[in-house]
């Protein structure tokens, strides 16, 4: 695992979000690159503040996992592409990457994963019409390494 404090230009650049799985205004959950390398982000509402919090939990993908995440990304992508350019495409399917990922959403996260404030920089184009938005993302870390 890389020591995410310890670089500075891990810290203070801005990577690519490889793919999200949940969003509500931004993303809320999915795959970025930190230090170049892949790690789940995660933001779940609270009932007690009636809406998400400004921390996020991150920690490192295992290869399974970020297959999988990639492999739903792909076909929702594919799927929004159609929906987005005016084709009517039937409801995306369940495939057993997605059924895993959807599994997957309702554990916790590790015990290893570290508390960040992301700063996003969207894609102001968010149509997949025949592209897929580009979004970035910073984290300032909020727990000590």
């Amino acid at each position: 695992m890389i020591n995410l404090m310890a670089d500075s230009s891990a810290e203070d650049a801005f990577e690519d979000v490889v793919c999200y799985l949940g969003w509500w205004d931004c993303p809320r959950s999915g795959v970025a690159l930190i230090g170049g390398k892949p790690h789940f982000f995660d933001c779940r509402f609270s009932e007690e503040l009636d809406d998400y919090p400004d921390q996020y939990q991150v920690w490192p993908v295992r290869d399974r996992e970020l297959a999988d995440a990639l492999e739903a990304w792909r076909e929702f992508a594919q799927w929004r592409d159609q929906y987005d350019s005016g084709r009517r495409p039937p409801p995306l399917a369940v495939s057993a990457a997605r059924e895993r990922v959807q599994e997957r959403s309702h554990e916790d996260p590790p015990a290893t994963a570290r508390s960040a404030v992301p700063e996003w920089r969207l894609d102001r184009n968010r149509s997949f019409a025949s592209r897929v938005p580009q979004h970035k993302v910073r984290w300032a870390f909020t727990d000590a390494p």
